[in-house]
């Protein structure tokens, strides 16, 4: 009796075995695909509304954004739409904030009068050929109070710091008349 018994446990306790070793690995590979499942539902829409906003920032404002979901995602789509109507209603084109700066480069370019513009830094972004000339023909003179200046290498160079009372800081080099043109 007390060996059926303890046959009959033994047996339970295989049959208990097998059970939990077969549901463990079971139930871990249905966590996963339910995990799995869950994070393509989420990164899904999250992808697609990182699309059009990258879109949206390399200048495609006329991208079409479609809302077809009733969630949080639909949500952030439905700003996304608003915000690219209102980009596409007040700010201009890059084409043409471009095509007006080459304008106005090219009159620049064409003027008499020495022009440069600086960055916030003291970084010179642009010198007409004016002012190009006037470096040019004053190179020998700048160099004596700034011996690294050099007039092939304006832009790009920094004025930020010269010392005050100098032709850089006046603008005009010693004996040079500001009303006369470069020969």
């Amino acid at each position: 009796m007390a060996r059926e018994e303890y046959d009959a446990a033994q047996d339970r306790y295989a049959f208990d075995r097998n059970v939990f070793l077969t549901a463990i690995p079971a139930g871990i590979l249905v966590t996963l695909a339910l995990a799995f499942l869950l994070l393509r539902a989420i990164l899904g829409p999250i992808h697609c509304v990182h699309d059009y906003f990258a879109q949206m920032a390399a200048g495609k404002l006329d991208v079409r954004i479609d809302i077809d979901r009733q969630d949080e995602t639909a949500k952030i789509l439905d700003a996304a739409k608003a915000m690219q109507i209102k980009l596409a209603t007040t700010s201009p084109r890059p084409s043409v904030v471009a095509d007006e700066n080459l304008r106005v480069r090219n009159a620049l370019d064409d003027v008499s009068i020495s022009m440069m513009i600086t960055d916030n830094d003291g970084k010179v972004i642009y010198a007409n050929r004016a002012m190009n000339e006037l470096f040019k023909h004053w190179e020998e003179e700048l160099r004596k109070e700034l011996p690294q200046f050099s007039a092939g290498k304006l832009i790009g160079s920094s004025f930020d710091g010269t010392p005050k009372g100098t032709a850089l800081d006046t603008g005009v080099p010693k004996g040079a008349d500001r009303n006369k043109a470069c020969p």
